[in-house]
């Protein structure tokens, strides 16, 4: 795979996005591009498609039409009728709207115990915005 095809910088900033969501690991495609899993099912992967640097992700059917109302969304080949779009990922790149993307994504496929993890994850990130406070870090239990 070369750098031209999917530059590192891209790749790094969703592999960090994507593996930071509950038991997700970064893989590779059958073809070798960047893919995303959970529990044994891709949830993303980058992509190129029509000559466009692409993040393809799931969304729900009911927002198929407004997603893909945006110019930079389109359906993906072979597995869009299953409510899977690509989102060109060229040029400025707004991080936080792929930051949804994924997560969106992920709760689609990810088991409801793992969605349950996110959620409970994504409340607690809510509420301490809203309050203005840091993430307590857990204690360590002291080694015997």
């Amino acid at each position: 795979m070369t750098a031209a095809r999917h530059p590192a910088k891209v790749v790094k900033r969703v592999t960090d996005l994507s593996v930071a969501l509950p038991d997700a690991v970064a893989t590779q495609s059958h073809w070798g591009d960047p893919s995303f899993q959970v529990n044994g099912k891709t949830f993303a992967t980058v992509e190129r498609y029509r000559d466009r640097l692409c993040l393809v992700v799931k969304v729900p059917k009911n927002d198929l039409d407004a997603v893909l109302a945006d110019e930079r969304f389109f359906l993906a080949p072979y597995v869009g009728r299953y409510g899977w779009v690509c989102f060109v990922i060229e040029g400025t790149v707004d991080w936080g709207e792929v930051d949804e993307l994924l997560r969106e994504s992920y709760r689609l496929i990810a088991p409801a115990r793992l969605r349950a993890r996110l959620d409970d994850g994504d409340a607690t990130e809510a509420t301490r915005a809203r309050s203005g406070t840091r993430a307590a870090r857990p204690k360590r239990k002291a080694a015997r």
